[in-house]
C-alpha cells in the first residue's frame, strides 16, 4: 500500500520524505510536500495493521499529537506546515465489512479536527494484490498511474457492481476511497455520471453512520417515555 500511496503523490508533484518521527521499523509511514506556487500542501500518511476498535481512537489521535510536535524540528519545516498539514491514516484490515463500533470510531476520527484534518483509509491484502495483478497486466505503458485509476473508476460495469455492494473487497472499492480520501486527485476528469453517483453513494454511507449517532443519543435518553412532541422533535433535529 505504501509503495502503491508514494507512486500518487510523486505522479502528483509531490516531495517525499521519511523523517525519523514517522519511523515505525518497517519504514511505512513518509511525509510528503508539495511546494507549488498556487498551494502549499503537506500530508503525513501512517499505516496501522489490524489495530482493534478499542484503541484506534485513543492510538491515532495520540500519535496526531507527537506527530504535530514534532514538525517544527524537521530540517525543511516552515510555519505554513502547522496549518496545512493533513493526516492520512491507511488502516490495514481483514475485511472491509466492520462492525458498527468500528465504524463511528473512524467517523470520529475524521471529525476530530485538533492537531490535523485527518483521513482515514481502510483496505485490504486482497485489494492490493488484486491492483497490482491488474495494473501489471492491464496498463498500458505509455498511461501514467493516476490516469489508468481513472480510467477504471470509469468503468460502467465496475461502477454497477460497485453501487450495489459498498463493502465489497475489490480493487475498485480501493480505488474510489483514493479519490475520497486524497483531496488533491481530480475528479473533473471522470464521466459526469460516474461522479454523480460515486457522489450519492458517499453521501449515503455518510448518512448510514449519522444514523447510528442519533440512534445512540435516543437510547441514551432514559426520560424519553416521558418527553412531550416538541423536546423529542428538538432532540432528533427536526426543529430547533
Amino acid at each position: 500500500m505504501n509503495k502503491l500511496l508514494e507512486k500518487i503523490f510523486i505522479e502528483s508533484g509531490f516531495r517525499i520524505y521519511y523523517p525519523k518521527f514517522l519511523e515505525d521499523g518497517q519504514n511505512k509511514n513518509f511525509f510528503a510536500v508539495n511546494e507549488s506556487i498556487n498551494k502549499k500542501e503537506y500530508f503525513l500518511i501512517t499505516f496501522f495493521d489490524y489495530i482493534s476498535k478499542k484503541k484506534l481512537t485513543d492510538l491515532i489521535n495520540r500519535q496526531a499529537f507527537e506527530y504535530y510536535s514534532n514538525l517544527k524540528k524537521l530540517s525543511f519545516y516552515e510555519k505554513e506546515m502547522q496549518k496545512n498539514t493533513s493526516l492520512i491514516i491507511c488502516l490495514k484490515e481483514k475485511k472491509l465489512t466492520l462492525d458498527r463500533d468500528k465504524k463511528k470510531s473512524i467517523y470520529e476520527v475524521e471529525e476530530d479536527l485538533y492537531n490535523f484534518k485527518k483521513y482515514v483509509l481502510v483496505y485490504t491484502e486482497r485489494q492490493i494484490q488484486d491492483f497490482e495483478s491488474n495494473y501489471i497486466t492491464y496498463k498500458p505503458r505509455e498511461i501514467k498511474l493516476i490516469k489508468h485509476l481513472q480510467n477504471i473508476l470509469n468503468n460502467s460495469k465496475s461502477f454497477k457492481q460497485f453501487k450495489f455492494n459498498l463493502e465489497e473487497d475489490t480493487f475498485y472499492n480501493l480505488i474510489t476511497k483514493l479519490f475520497i480520501k486524497l483531496p488533491f486527485l481530480n475528479l473533473k476528469t471522470l464521466k459526469s455520471a460516474t461522479l454523480e453517483n460515486l457522489e450519492q453513494k458517499i453521501k449515503e454511507e455518510l448518512k448510514i453512520i449519522e444514523t447510528f449517532d442519533f440512534i445512540d443519543t435516543i437510547l441514551q435518553k432514559n426520560e424519553i417515555e416521558d418527553m412531550d412532541e416538541e423536546n423529542f422533535l428538538s432532540e432528533i433535529g427536526v426543529i430547533e
